[in-house]
């Protein structure tokens, strides 16, 4: 769903003349009502694309069980950035992957992939997540998230507990690991994610379309749930639930604290640069009954605009996504 909306069946009416008028009025619309910006655009995702970050540093050899500790930091200087990193409000985080999740942690996610995972491995578990490559959606114009490949050539080699080495662009590899820089993402693309989390790391085809029907509604064909390949590992997308329930519990994802609901999310405010009002605000994540498997993954953006420069992903998107799923649970 995208917001402004519009009928499409008042373009469909038979009275051809009726049709033009309405399409001529919604060309002219502001916020341009007929694109569908939950598919057919990216945005930087931000935070949320924390979780594709979370589950390179999990899947990684370099940790021994998925043990991962990262000392708590301020800031954080990539190798070779001449700025640093900082987190939210200026405060210090580190810790675990939950933690670090739950706290949205900027300095301990640029740390990991610039110093442990590394770009080949983050391209491979970005494009496992789908990035890269345009979803299969039953109707045209869904976009492809981007993701860059070439973080330039290697310039120092491994050493000590650092595994991968230096790499001329390793700045840019330290933001893309927070959903910056080059990285850009579709409502949808980031659904997916939180879908491939909540099916405990399988990839669920995407679909706008449940039923094809005969003039005389009888169904030709209905279109099932199914998963496409495998993501990240079970363990793996049982820890990123874990971490994704402690940022509703304790976190930045706490205005999703919903009686009669199991609620995991991550949020994210995605900035447009320092001299630019507003931010990009998203939430992602998933719900179920309690003591059951998910059954709904979903994510909120809402746009950056200037004229609400104090927009966030707590702030702006979670009370939607709030709104959303006490309706889709019977609980408004």
């Amino acid at each position: 769903y995208s917001s402004p909306s519009f009928d499409p069946n008042r373009l469909a009416d038979h009275d051809s003349s009726a049709a033009l008028a309405e399409s001529e009025e919604l060309l002219a619309a502001p916020g341009n009502p007929r694109r569908p910006a939950a598919y057919a655009d990216n945005y930087f995702p931000g935070s949320t694309f924390k979780i594709v970050t979370a589950a390179a540093a999990l899947e990684t050899d370099t940790f021994d069980g998925g043990s991962i500790i990262v000392p708590e930091a301020v800031e954080y200087f990539a190798p070779l950035a001449t700025r640093p990193i900082r987190n939210s409000g200026g405060r210090a985080c580190g810790g675990t992957i939950e933690d670090m999740v739950s706290a949205s942690c900027n300095t301990g996610f640029a740390l990991l992939a610039a110093e442990y995972i590394g770009p080949d491995d983050m391209v491979r578990t970005a494009e496992a997540f789908g990035f890269n490559t345009e979803p299969e959606l039953d109707i045209a114009g869904a976009v492809a998230g981007d993701f860059p490949t070439d973080f330039g050539e290697r310039l120092r080699a491994p050493e000590g507990d650092r595994p991968i080495g230096v790499y001329a662009d390793s700045p840019v590899l330290a933001q893309a690991a927070l959903g910056q820089n080059n990285v850009s993402a579709s409502a949808l693309q980031m659904a997916m994610v939180a879908a491939a989390v909540a099916n405990v790391g399988g990839a669920v085809a995407p679909h706008v379309v449940s039923e094809i029907r005969r003039p005389d509604q009888s169904v030709v064909e209905s279109i099932e749930t199914e998963v496409t390949g495998r993501v990240v590992e079970q363990d793996v997308a049982l820890a990123l639930q874990a971490a994704m329930r402690t940022a509703v519990r304790d976190g930045t994802a706490r205005g999703l604290q919903i009686d009669g609901i199991d609620v995991g999310a991550k949020t994210g405010t995605a900035q447009l640069g320092e001299d630019t009002a507003g931010a990009h605000a998203w939430v992602i994540g998933f719900a179920g009954e309690p003591g059951f498997a998910p059954d709904i993954a979903f994510a909120v953006h809402v746009e950056a605009d200037s004229t609400r420069p104090g927009q966030s992903g707590s702030r702006t998107a979670v009370p939607i996504a709030r709104d959303l799923l006490t309706e889709l649970y019977g609980l408004s």
